[in-house]
Parts: structure tokens; sequence; C-alpha cells
């Protein structure tokens, strides 16, 4: 057999990783083994004979037949599904496992039929997405979020997955999107929100404001700076006051 050039093997081992990964076998003891004979010829570093007939015999072989190749089929056509993009790593994982012939625990059974359920739901309804009245709070939510310091998003990771999630797909418009996402943030900015729905101070409701009387003259809102804020007018001037700085009695002065 003719000696491989440095190139072609180089080329065959990244279509062997390529072909591995694709197969949910990412993890598996050869695609590792294949990864790094890449890093070592893409580096120009030789390897043994023992390595070079180990790596050549694996691009000859190719990836092995599933154990149970049609349920394997179904799993992938799930994880490679548009709308299943944030499963997709562990429906590849639970396909090298059913690949390779292993018995699921009852967890994981139900945990893979679950998903499997869910990618079958987008092929017959199509992919999730808010209606308009979501959506609109979605980008409240956006604004609220930008506020945010980065001392307050270290302390709530998922809430800050949503927001991002949210806040790309509201930019990009084909970026990931889900009602998780949706939900989380709802329920982190429920005071906002609640208080969007059931205003606690009435249009035409005298208030005040830093010692000053006012009236309300609006229903409340969130402004660009992410701020819950009431249209008032105060000493003749129409001004939007923070929600927390209104008042229904008169502050004491110091």
């Amino acid at each position: 057999m003719a000696r491989k050039s440095r190139d072609l093997r180089l080329a065959q081992t990244k279509e062997l990783i390529e072909a591995y990964e694709a197969a949910g076998l990412s993890d598996d003891k050869s695609c590792r083994f294949a990864r790094d004979m890449e890093w070592r010829i893409s580096r120009n570093k030789g390897l043994s004979p023992k390595r070079r007939a180990w790596l050549d015999s694996l691009i000859e072989e190719g990836v092995p037949v599933p154990k149970n190749e049609e349920q394997v089929n179904e799993i992938l056509a799930a994880a490679n599904l548009k709308g299943m993009e944030r499963r997709r790593d562990i429906l590849a994982d639970f396909a090298g496992k059913v690949r390779r012939g292993w018995n699921l625990s009852e967890k994981q059974q139900t945990w893979l039929n679950n998903m499997l359920a869910e990618a079958n739901d987008i092929r017959t309804n199509g992919i999730w997405e808010p209606d308009a009245d979501l959506e609109a709070k979605m980008v409240i939510a956006a604004r609220i979020g930008a506020s945010k310091d980065g001392w307050y998003w270290q302390h709530r990771p998922g809430t800050a997955k949503a927001h991002n999630k949210i806040t790309s797909w509201l930019v990009t418009r084909d970026s990931e999107i889900d009602e998780w996402a949706c939900n989380k943030l709802l329920d982190a900015y429920k005071k906002y929100f609640r208080e969007l729905d059931v205003p606690r101070h009435e249009i035409g409701g005298m208030r005040y404001f830093r010692g000053e009387v006012g009236i309300i003259s609006g229903v409340p809102f969130v402004n660009d700076a992410g701020m819950l804020v009431y249209p008032m007018l105060v000493s003749g001037m129409l001004t939007d006051v923070a929600a927390d700085s209104i008042g229904k009695r008169r502050q004491k002065r110091a």
C-alpha cells in the first residue's frame, strides 16, 4: 500500500472525527484518539508506527455500525431538527449510548422519550414562538434586564441565560427562543408586570414626590432605562417618576 501523505491523513482524520461526532460518539475512545492524532499531525509532530497503524485502521473501518440503527437514527434526527438546538448535545449523547447497545435507566428512558415527543410536536405544530402579547412583554423584560448590573447576573445564572436568549431573539429573529426563557423572565420581573397590569396609583390620584404634591397623569410603563415609572404632574411640570419614589403621604423632611 502506498504511503499516505500528511495532508491526506489529516483530511481523513478530520472526516473521521466529524463522523464520530455526528453519530453521537464524540466521547468514544476512538474519537478521542483521532482528535489527539489530528492535533499531532496538524502541528507536524510525528506518529509512531503503532499509532499510525491504529489511526489508519479507524479511518478504514469508519464509524461502527449501531446496535439499534433505527432508534439511533430517530434520536439523531431529533437532535438535528430546527427548534431542538438546546437538546442537541444531550440527544447526541443518548444516541451514542444506544449505538453501543447500553441499557438506559428508567429515568434516562423517560427523559429521552420526552425529548423525542418534543421533536414530534415541533414536526406537527411547528417551532414555538411567543404571541404578540408575550413578545411585547419580552421587549419590556429586555429593558429591565439591561438595567441590571454584574452582581445581579452573577447570582442569577438561570435568569441570565433566559435574558441572553430573549435579547438575541429580539435582535436576530432567527436565534433560539423557548417558552422556558419567557416564563423565566416573567417570573424574575413579576413585580414589574404585576404593577403594569394592576397599577398601584390610579390616573388622577393625588400623590407625593420629594415632598411635593403631584397628580398621576398616566398608566405606568418601563422606560428605556429599565425603570418602572408613572407620568406625574409635579409643580406644573409633567415628568416620569420612578414608582418607588411615589408616596401616598407626604414624606417627612429631615
